[in-house]
């Protein structure tokens, strides 16, 4: 429930708003053109009672009142209307009420008795009333300007970035330049120091082969004293084992162990191979039972065990001078015990 309370010359319209919809509109005249009729809040109260008589205000309804005067002479309404439970008053300007009403200032404060109708329309005036086919071509030339201000824009911010990417690669090329400088300055300085260089005898690949063979030959030898007792050991525990070569490998690292390839046979050989390989066996066994020595392994065999291969084979003479020697290979490594 609002009542809207403006000045139009010497007049004093009042116009009651319910749900954004005009339900009543006054219009009070003057005696002079400077001022307005007796009491402004005596004729807000009395239109206050009228509509409530009318039944177009209910009697329990707070009537808003808004105050809108440039001049300055509603002012005086402003406290006895809000000293009334019934009202609530406060004034507005020109520049609220065209925000609130969505059109120019300067065409409210040109024509105020517009404001009523405008807002009854409940939308935006439409001030211009000039036909279509009259604002076509202003509005092409709103496109065209909208599309150059666009395409300025546009450009401008295209200018922009290149303007960057030129800078940086300016600094890029810049400080590749220092760095060939400083390169070249570098080379100049290593050809004036290789230049008093001794005269080298050998080639780079030949010193790398020397200071490998220097790091192998320094390589601590393992034990073999102690390698050769307790391979002894095992032989004696099997006297038919007979040991035709040992052959051991160091490793690059200092703490590894070395690498022994043991070359045997079993003499003398009766041609019973089931015999053999049990020797063989036993040998490994005690060979194992060193501390010193680890990771025993059969690398060859007198006979092939390998079920998927066809068993075959001669039997010999013990007594024949030429019998063949059951030879096999073994593979083991060598570590130092530990104390």
């Amino acid at each position: 429930h609002t009542l809207l309370a403006y000045r139009l010359n010497n007049s004093l319209r009042l116009s009651y708003y319910h749900d954004g919809l005009l339900r009543f509109s006054r219009l009070i005249g003057g005696d002079t053109p400077t001022q307005l009729p007796s009491n402004p809040a005596d004729e807000i109260s009395k239109t206050q009672l009228y509509l409530t008589g009318q039944r177009i205000l209910p009697r329990e309804a707070r009537l808003h009142v808004l105050l809108l005067d440039p001049s300055g002479q509603l002012d005086s309404a402003l406290a006895p209307l809000n000293a009334d439970p019934a009202f609530s008053a406060r004034q507005v300007d020109l520049a609220t009420l065209a925000r609130a009403l969505r059109i120019p200032d300067n065409f409210l404060a040109a024509t105020p008795e517009i404001a009523p109708l405008v807002a009854i329309a409940d939308e935006a005036t439409q001030l211009n009333l000039a036909p279509p086919e009259l604002l076509r071509h202003h509005t092409e030339y709103r496109w065209r300007r909208g599309l150059h201000a666009a395409a300025g824009i546009i450009a401008l911010f295209g200018a922009g970035i290149t303007t960057a990417y030129w800078l940086h690669a300016q600094d890029t090329n810049a400080q590749t330049g220092q760095l060939s400088q400083q390169q070249n300055q570098l080379d100049a300085r290593y050809q004036g120091i290789a230049r008093n260089f001794p005269t080298q005898a050998a080639t780079p690949e030949q010193l790398a082969q020397t200071v490998a063979l220097a790091r192998q030959i320094s390589l601590p030898e393992p034990d073999a004293q102690r390698l050769m007792a307790a391979i002894s050991q095992a032989m004696q525990a099997a006297p038919l084992i007979r040991l035709d070569s040992l052959s051991w490998t160091n490793t690059t690292d200092p703490a590894g162990p070395a690498t022994i390839t043991l070359d045997a046979a079993l003499t003398p050989f009766d041609g019973n191979y089931r015999a053999a390989m049990q020797q063989i066996g036993r040998f490994i066994t005690h060979l194992q039972a060193s501390p010193v020595l680890h990771n025993v392994s059969l690398q060859s065999s007198p006979v092939n065990a390998d079920s998927s291969q066809t068993l075959s084979g001669k039997t010999y003479d013990p007594n024949l001078a030429d019998a063949p020697a059951a030879r096999f290979s073994l593979g083991l490594e060598y570590r130092e015990a530990q104390p």
